[in-house]
């Protein structure tokens, strides 16, 4: 994930960042999750 240095000077900096840091491992659940329903059919835990 890439922003520009004047998005990075706005008031909902540490929001964005908050969102960015969590967002990886979002992503890796989200794959997780999916390959099991793919595998076994259940759900996964989101």
């Amino acid at each position: 994930m890439y922003r520009s240095s004047t998005a990075s000077s706005g008031p909902d900096t540490a929001e964005f960042d908050r969102v960015a840091d969590d967002l990886p491992q979002f992503l890796d659940l989200l794959h997780r999750s999916v390959l099991r329903f793919l595998r076994t059919g259940e759900p996964g835990y989101l």
